[in-house]
């Protein structure tokens, strides 16, 4: 099943709220992605199950609190947990639309968990309507425009 999403209408984030069902999103190999996006060969499952168990039961206690699912995107994110990453990030931009710094780690879990690459830079490039100065999301953007380039030769 295919979503028609409009990438180039990046500052509005209703294109990715559904972001609970990712299944239809195409789905990239790791030998597609550069090689600062792959993941560990080996994932500890100890730390990543902790931060599943917590973030569920903070999920239950505190669901509009934005602030705790950006923290916990970013721990599932630094432990290789991307799927989770995204959804996690996804909920805290829900909350607060406007966090640049939210919309940039989402933009990160997107790559790292290889999105298809139009949704990566749509996210990038809203981190950067959000907060032109942040360097990171210009330094993801040129990475991913690069990629789609590179795909279309």
């Amino acid at each position: 099943m295919s979503r028609d999403i409009d990438y180039t209408e990046t500052d509005d984030l209703d294109n990715l709220d559904d972001l609970d069902d990712l299944n239809d999103l195409e789905e990239v190999t790791e030998d597609k992605l550069p090689e600062e996006y792959a993941a560990p060969a080996i994932i500890d499952p100890a730390p990543t199950l902790i931060i599943v168990a917590g973030y569920a039961k903070t999920f239950r206690a505190e669901p509009n609190n934005a602030e705790r699912h950006f923290q916990y995107g970013r721990q599932f994110l630094q432990s290789g947990n991307y799927f989770q990453a995204v959804k996690a990030l996804a909920r805290a931009l829900r909350i607060k639309p406007q966090w640049a710094e939210a919309q940039f780690y989402y933009a990160e879990a997107l790559a790292a968990n290889g999105y298809d690459l139009r949704l990566t830079l749509a996210a990038y490039n809203r981190a950067l309507i959000l907060d032109p100065k942040l360097i990171e999301a210009e330094h993801g953007r040129i990475l991913v425009q690069k990629l789609i380039e590179n795909s279309l030769k």
